[in-house]
């Protein structure tokens, strides 16, 4: 890092990551050789994130908030604060495994390109999905068919000779984006009335609603720990159904609504019947996620 604004805004909201955020720093101490600025969020934690943040890595810029904002919040928050030509949002339970240069080649010749994101793999290595379609109510039938699968995104087996080619997509999670500083302030930053899940989804809309690209870059790579669990099922269908009050005219807000109405109802069913038969945990805590969406009465 150096006195002159950075061309990295690295932004990482924190909320009870102690056991993830020094990784999460230091892999991008390890990898990034350009200028560039560490901000944490920490989202009002509880288990010494920040003391040990102010302790073992000074050279953060630290801001805590009293209260959780959620990822949406947390980020904009973030990003206020930030110098940087360009914007990566890195989740703290994330880790780069390579260098963005790549992807600041791609921003710096494609003028239409505002956001990149990258391979993501899980805990022990493997490919994870991480980029997608737009949530149509046909698609939320099996919300797995949101992500783009087809081709090289099957498995993850992308050709390696060129490190700049990139396919356009919908959207990228937002567990690592590099994105343009000036287009996150032209659209104002994520919609915090997403506190988590459909946000990132969401900002890829409006930028591609504007003219702007989405890239996934298969040469930027990084690990992912974390994920989705049945008990952000609820925070999960409110970011669709709020997706859909956002875009859609109202029949298809309607359909897609009873669309999740039903699929979350076949879930509890079968996930309930498959514990009645079976036990475990796993179907235990999916047809609790289940009911508690069906009892808030989000529709």
């Amino acid at each position: 890092m150096s006195n002159r604004d950075p061309i990295f805004s690295f932004v990482i909201v924190n909320y009870n990551g102690l056991k993830y955020i020094s990784d999460c720093v230091e892999s991008i101490t390890k990898n990034i050789a350009h200028d560039y600025e560490i901000i944490v969020v920490d989202n009002a934690s509880t288990d010494g994130s920040t003391e040990y943040l102010c302790e073992n890595h000074q050279k953060v810029k630290l801001i805590c908030s009293d209260k959780n904002l959620g990822f949406a919040g947390g980020n904009n928050l973030g990003v206020r604060a930030a110098k940087g030509k360009y914007i990566v949002l890195l989740n703290n339970d994330a880790f780069l495994l390579t260098g963005l240069e790549p992807a600041l080649e791609v921003l710096e010749s494609t003028p239409d390109v505002a956001i990149v994101g990258g391979t993501m793999l899980g805990r022990s290595g493997e490919y994870r999905w991480s980029a997608g379609h737009f949530p149509t109510p046909l698609r939320l039938i099996k919300i797995s068919t949101m992500y783009v699968k087809k081709g090289p995104f099957r498995r993850g087996h992308f050709a390696s000779g060129n490190p700049t080619k990139f396919y356009s997509v919908d959207w990228v999670e937002g567990s690592l984006w590099v994105v343009r500083k000036r287009v996150w302030e032209k659209l104002r930053g994520l919609d915090e009335s997403y506190f988590m899940y459909g946000e990132d989804v969401d900002f890829c809309r409006r930028a591609r609603d504007f003219g702007y690209c989405v890239a996934y870059l298969p040469s930027i790579r990084y690990a992912h720990i974390g994920g989705y669990s049945p008990r952000r099922l609820p925070m999960l269908i409110k970011g669709y159904l709020r997706y859909h009050k956002k875009y859609s005219r109202p029949f298809t807000r309607v359909l897609a609504s009873v669309v999740l109405q039903i699929g979350i109802t076949a879930r509890y069913v079968l996930s309930r019947l498959a514990y009645s038969l079976r036990g475990g945990e796993k179907h235990k805590e999916k047809s609790e996620a289940c009911l508690a969406v069906l009892s808030e009465g989000l529709w």
